[in-house]
């Protein structure tokens, strides 16, 4: 659905910071019983396969962490456009 609406290579927000797929997407079309099968498949049978994806999204994942509690840079961030 967000494809169709938003003109953007990702739908899923770790490939959309990554700016490349690390978590697949089958969108559209691709999304069909063969092409869910394959890729389960591709990770269940390469255990690195699993582990690659998992390091590459918890390094996407800590580039959001902050040593402030998200209510105050939102606080802050609201407070700059009042």
């Amino acid at each position: 659905i967000i494809k169709a609406l938003v003109n953007t290579q990702f739908a899923n927000i770790i490939n959309i910071a990554a700016n490349k797929e690390i978590i697949p997407e089958l969108l559209q079309s691709n999304c069909n019983a063969k092409k869910i099968f394959e890729n389960v498949s591709s990770f269940l049978d390469n255990p690195y396969k699993i582990k690659q994806q998992i390091d590459k999204s918890q390094n996407i994942l800590n580039k959001f962490k902050t040593d402030k509690p998200s209510a105050e840079l939102a606080a802050k961030s609201l407070i700059s456009f009042l």
